[in-house]
């Protein structure tokens, strides 16, 4: 429809409500960009405005994105690795020093699985996390009946293994019971990334 008042033309454009409640959303906007975006852009823009400055500012870049536009789940802040959920807040109690040899295994999935099922309520297992965020490669549940080795996904990739049979298995090997499930799982993810 064409308006005309004072000689100006208004134009009124029927928009659909679906449609206007997107704007400004990724639906509509090719540059919409998340949280974790923009808080990169803007430390980008301030460290490049120092630069020119003749100084440079060291930790300013620290933020690693995902692909999709949230906070990776692993953050550094100064020299520790922290675990984070999608809007950049730290996930307490993992972290492991910059440096460290479990910095590079660090991968913080068991400690965004666990974020997921306490604050959105997304029904699924989580097992334990260790100290760093990742899942314990040897899980039991219900009083130690019911125990499987679980990959760094916290997929089961053995059959449930009964307890008191495997430790003497462990014994009497002299093998230590979270290794032979991380060799299970290294085994399996080489034999798919062969593929």
């Amino acid at each position: 429809m064409i308006f005309e008042l004072n000689n100006f033309k208004l134009f009124y454009i029927s928009v659909d409500d679906e449609i206007y409640r997107q704007i400004g959303t990724k639906d509509s906007d090719a540059y919409y960009q998340r949280s974790c975006e923009k808080q990169l852009l803007k430390t980008k823009r301030l460290s490049y405005d120092f630069y020119r400055k003749g100084v440079n500012i060291a930790g300013l870049n620290d933020i690693i994105c995902s692909y999709d536009g949230r906070f990776a789940p692993k953050q550094y802040k100064g020299n520790r690795g922290l675990c984070s959920d999608p809007e950049g807040n730290m996930i307490t109690p993992y972290a492991v020093d910059k440096g460290n040899n479990k910095d590079s295994t660090m991968n913080c999935k068991c400690a965004r699985d666990e974020y997921e099922v306490k604050v959105n309520h997304k029904a699924f297992d989580v097992w334990d996390c260790n100290g760093f965020g990742n899942y314990n490669f040897f899980q039991c549940k219900d009083q130690d009946t019911r125990c499987n080795c679980i990959d760094g996904d916290g997929s089961v990739i053995s059959e449930n293994i009964p307890f008191d049979a495997f430790n003497k298995y462990l014994k009497r090997n002299n093998l230590i019971r979270n290794d032979v499930c991380e060799a299970m799982a290294d085994s399996l993810n080489e034999k798919l990334t062969n593929k």
